[in-house]
């Protein structure tokens, strides 16, 4: 069978390596110049099945602007004009509350636990 896959990023390419190794014919399409630059360039995301929380909670709005200097920082932000950017930031803002919070780290630990199973 071909295959043809969309995105060259880590699970594009995992997908397409294990299709390959099961004897399929696979084509990956990628729009960029190269492989991994968009949601897997410098990916921000982790799986730690011991450890679950969202990034935007309560604490993290005091430690943005320090956090915004350093290199190893869990939060980049190169400020453009760009309408949906300015959205996000807000939308993050709004995020970083007690209830927020709490109804995220729910979701992540059925994410968590519907992954494990």
């Amino acid at each position: 069978m071909h295959v043809i896959v969309l995105g060259a990023g880590v699970i594009g390419l995992t997908t397409a390596w294990y299709l390959r190794a099961d004897g399929h014919q696979v084509t990956v399409i990628e729009r960029n110049d190269d492989v991994a630059n968009e949601t897997s360039f410098a990916n921000g995301g982790q799986l730690s099945y011991s450890y679950v929380a969202p990034l935007a909670g309560p604490g993290v709005l005091s430690k943005l602007p320090n956090w915004l200097w350093r290199q190893d920082s869990p939060v980049r932000f190169h400020p453009r004009i760009d309408p949906q950017q300015w959205n996000w930031l807000l939308r993050f803002v709004r995020a970083c509350t007690h209830r927020q919070s709490e109804g995220s780290t729910r979701r992540l630990l059925r994410y968590r636990f519907s992954a494990a199973i």
